[in-house]
């Protein structure tokens, strides 16, 4: 439910204000005690940001490092196989 309010006032809000919203959900994808629910609806947010046509929205997406699929702790490790 969120993330249809959050999509549909992203349709009409300023660059300015979508680049704002950007920053604040990838600090609370990183930084917040989210559900799986939660999480899920802040990753589909932050991928649709991605393809903003403002560079000013974008850049405030990609301005902190955040998983693509998974947090940190859930992401697979990559581990070295002998050859």
């Amino acid at each position: 439910m969120i993330l249809r309010h959050f999509l549909c006032w992203a349709q009409t809000a300023s660059a300015a204000r979508r680049a704002e919203a950007a920053d604040a959900l990838a600090r609370a994808y990183l930084h917040a005690d989210l559900d799986p629910a939660q999480r899920r609806e802040a990753e589909i947010a932050l991928t649709s940001l991605a393809d903003d046509p403002s560079p000013l929205v974008r850049r405030a997406r990609s301005s902190r490092p955040w998983p693509a699929t998974s947090p940190r702790s859930q992401a697979p490790s990559c581990r070295a196989r002998p050859c």
